[in-house]
């Protein structure tokens, strides 16, 4: 890893990695020009924080970016999927900071009553069914936080 593109921050929380933009395409593999837009279209307001020109990104924002990118591959929309993301990742850090291991962990994505996103942890399969939302998305965060990519994992493990 070259941590001559990391910037060192201090924070009440300790040290923070901070990383830009290329970096971020780098390890997460989400384009500069892609975090623009979102940023441009008000979707990442809670994401990086600027410092003079550009954005800096810690690894809670390139686990939300890891996750967000894998529900845009699941086929939901932008607006929903970075909603989804936020809930998700709190369940996702739990999971990386214990050793890994392959008891069933799963996470309904579903619209609430009022048409916000909505992110529940179920034990398992039967779980779904306190839910009654048909159109819902069911997350293996085992599988999920095993595919994250090895960059996102490395600097949640430093």
């Amino acid at each position: 890893m070259d941590y001559d593109r990391f910037i060192l921050i201090w924070n009440d929380h300790g040290a923070a990695m901070q990383v830009g933009a290329r970096e971020l395409e780098r390890i997460v593999g989400v384009r500069p020009d892609v975090l623009r837009d979102w940023r441009r279209r008000g979707l990442l307001a809670d994401i990086g924080v600027r410092k003079g020109e550009a954005w800096y990104y810690d690894r809670v924002d390139l686990l939300i970016l890891s996750i967000l990118k894998a529900l845009l591959a699941e086929g939901l929309r932008i607006e929903s999927a970075i909603d989804a993301a936020f809930g998700i990742s709190c369940f996702v850090t739990g999971r990386l900071e214990l050793p890994l291991d392959d008891k069933p962990d799963l996470a309904v994505v579903f619209p609430d009553q009022d048409g916000e996103i909505s992110v529940a942890r179920i034990e398992d399969m039967l779980g779904l069914a306190r839910i009654s939302c048909p159109a819902s998305l069911v997350i293996d965060l085992v599988k999920l936080t095993r595919d994250l990519p090895e960059g996102v994992r490395n600097i949640w493990s430093t």
